[in-house]
């Protein structure tokens, strides 16, 4: 499949939930020659949450592309701090667009937890949910922090990810 980053964006607006519940944001979606993206069913990030999912609610959901459509249905939506395929380098390069931007996204999503994906990231990702004020609605135990699912971090990212949703589960966020 050929696939461009407008599509990329078609693509994950189609998985967009009504209502976002919990909102995954991390740096940016994979370059297109990859021919990877969590809304293609095909990444790491996709092929680990699911994992994660799959622990907290049981194994019926792992099939592709079914686990999108429970990811939404549940009121889950991933973003990305750049919404093209980029690298931290890049990003930083244009901090106050990609930080402004996802903020945007984040007052108009208006969730009531996050996960922040990604260490490197996740510090301009944290500017933005502040500069968004979605930390006058949402309790900040409700935000977590979780590391890449790469580079050996894959194990973590995945339990990390479970005791979110138990948590979230537990705070009624998700069911």
């Amino acid at each position: 499949m050929d696939i461009n980053n407008f599509e990329y964006e078609i693509t994950r607006k189609k998985f967009k939930p009504t209502k976002v519940k919990v909102l995954f944001i991390a740096e940016s979606p994979p370059p297109i020659e990859r021919r990877t993206f969590f809304y293609l069913a095909k990444s790491g990030v996709y092929n680990y949450t699911k994992t994660a999912f799959c622990r907290v609610y049981g194994d019926s959901i792992n099939k592709d592309p079914d686990f999108l459509y429970y990811f939404q249905s549940r009121g889950c939506y991933l973003e990305d701090l750049s919404s093209l395929p980029s690298n931290i380098k890049e990003i930083k390069k244009n901090k106050a667009f990609h930080v402004g931007d996802l903020s945007e996204r984040i007052k108009k999503d208006s969730p009531e937890s996050i996960i922040i994906i990604g260490t490197e990231a996740g510090k301009l990702i944290k500017e933005a949910v502040v500069l968004s004020g979605i930390l006058e609605k949402i309790d900040k135990d409700l935000i977590f922090e979780v590391p890449f699912a790469g580079n050996g971090w894959q194990n973590k990212y995945m339990d990390e990810v479970e005791t979110a949703l138990h948590k979230l589960i537990s705070r009624s966020v998700l069911d």
